[in-house]
């Protein structure tokens, strides 16, 4: 039996890895409200290889199946970030009809659309997340698919939690 994930260490061996790997293409760490920054992170090699390796060792499987598992988690992290793109700027949007000048009756009218648009896209959101287990899931034992929900609910996480220290760190240092 493998020893649970220490979250810190991963959390700052991503973070270490993002941050070299970025250096070394002489680019900024992804910030958060960068969609773009954060689909091309996503798909960094170094993920790809951390994702590997601990899909490998969490279930079991040999390496090129846990690369093949890793590289769908990519497709699903990019569909993800696209939709999550759209969600932030509709949330923009709504922000911007809220502090307008007009009545409530106005604004519930020029916000009704765009509500349905934003719901609309958390639906698919979460139906590319049921998606992506699904067919993970299908080549794996109830065991691994179990540590696979897990390991995957935990990396996503830590790497959000990596994100969010990152632009911390960012604020920090423009402050200083």
């Amino acid at each position: 039996m493998r020893k649970p994930m220490r979250k810190p260490l991963v959390l700052v061996l991503a973070t270490l890895a993002a941050t070299a790997a970025m250096a070394q293409r002489g680019q900024p760490r992804p910030r958060r409200d960068d969609p773009q920054a954060l689909a091309a992170a996503a798909a960094a090699p170094w993920l790809m290889t951390l994702r590997t390796q601990r899909i490998s060792q969490t279930l079991g499987l040999p390496e090129d199946q846990a690369r093949g598992i890793a590289q769908r988690w990519s497709i699903y992290d990019r569909d993800f970030l696209h939709r999550a793109r759209q969600m932030m700027q509709l949330r923009a949007h709504f922000n911007q009809i809220l502090l307008s000048p007009g009545s409530e009756e106005d604004k519930n009218i020029r916000l009704k659309p765009l509500l349905e648009q934003f719901m609309e896209q958390r639906r698919q959101q979460q139906e590319l997340k049921m998606k992506f287990e699904d067919d993970i899931r299908a080549q794996l034992s109830p065991a691994q698919q179990v540590r696979l929900i897990i390991l995957v609910d935990d990396l996503q996480k830590t790497l959000r939690e990596g994100i969010r220290e990152a632009v911390r760190e960012g604020r920090q240092r423009r402050m200083n």
